[in-house]
């Protein structure tokens, strides 16, 4: 996937309680405050979005109230992106989110190059979609991969309406 200067893309895929988004990302642009989300199950405006793979934001109210939940771990990564982030070097971004079971709180957790960045608990969001957004930045992404529990009701909805022509 290759991007211009902004965008948001979610993709269709519905997940519940677990999903994992890996991605190789190579950087050609960065301008004034750039930023690379990765966005986490989204639901009717609502999501979790991870910045670079180091900030954890709780998003709603249809992308109008962002809240800082936690910060990286490492103190390089809490400045500016674009202090830090090489253009034409490749990034691993991973972001997971998982829940292992009803009586224990769901966990974000995110990866740069294989180094956890932040960790935070969380059950806000447990099903929705998976995406990116961005703003003033230039990038490939070269790799994907994405992991997780398929949200059913969501599978069965989709099944129904391709079935039906849709």
């Amino acid at each position: 996937m290759a991007s211009n200067t902004r965008g948001y893309v979610l993709v269709d895929a519905g997940f519940e309680d677990a999903v994992s988004i890996r991605a190789e990302v190579h950087f050609h642009m960065l301008t004034q405050k750039p930023f690379l989300e990765i966005v986490l199950m989204s639901d009717v405006g609502d999501f979790y979005a991870s910045e670079f793979a180091t900030n954890v934001f709780i998003v709603e109210d249809n992308a109008r109230l962002k809240k800082p939940a936690s910060k990286a771990a490492q103190p390089e990564y809490r400045r500016p992106f674009n202090d830090w982030v090489q253009k034409r070097k490749p990034y691993e971004l991973v972001v997971t989110y998982h829940k292992p079971s009803e009586d224990q709180e769901g966990q974000i957790i995110c990866k740069l190059n294989g180094v956890e960045t932040t960790r935070f608990a969380s059950d806000k969001f447990r099903k929705g979609k998976f995406g990116f957004r961005w703003n003033n930045t230039n990038f490939i992404i070269k790799s994907l991969e994405v992991q997780g529990y398929v949200d059913e009701a969501w599978a069965k909805k989709a099944l129904e309406a391709k079935a039906a022509g849709g």
